[in-house]
């Protein structure tokens, strides 16, 4: 069984490899391979292993303007199913230069399930976007 405790430091390991774009930090939280679920970003639903899943996330944000800042607001159990919990995010993005950069931010929540400390699954929610999507490409 999988503590509050443990997903919400899992969640903050995984900000923080996201925010420093070291992608096999990021990853790290992750079982060697993960049920995922980005349809609502656009991407894909597949099963991939950790080495997979961190080249998506480098392909798609490892890029030398963008920078990217990753708040987990709050991580809860989902009542009577103690591997699995919510955490809400908001994932801002910023491209070129500071004062002037191009920004997209995402607001919602992942859905993820954990199993010896590490996510077995884990699922994109989106309920807002706020600036230009474009920002990514």
């Amino acid at each position: 069984m999988t503590t509050l405790q443990q997903a919400s430091e899992v969640m903050g390991r995984y900000a923080y490899g996201m925010d420093t774009s070291d992608w096999a930090y990021a990853t790290s939280v992750y079982a060697d391979h993960v049920d995922i679920d980005y349809r609502q970003v656009g991407a894909m639903q597949a099963r991939m292993s950790r080495v997979e899943i961190a080249d998506f996330l480098q392909g798609l944000l490892g890029k030398p303007d963008l920078r990217v800042h990753t708040a987990i607001h709050q991580v809860v159990a989902l009542a009577g199913e103690p591997d699995r919990f919510i955490a809400y995010y908001s994932v801002r993005h910023y491209k070129g230069a500071i004062g002037s950069a191009g920004k997209f931010a995402l607001f919602g929540w992942y859905e993820f399930e954990m199993r010896d400390d590490a996510i077995i699954a884990i699922a994109v929610n989106v309920s807002a976007t706020e600036g230009d999507a474009a920002v990514l490409a």
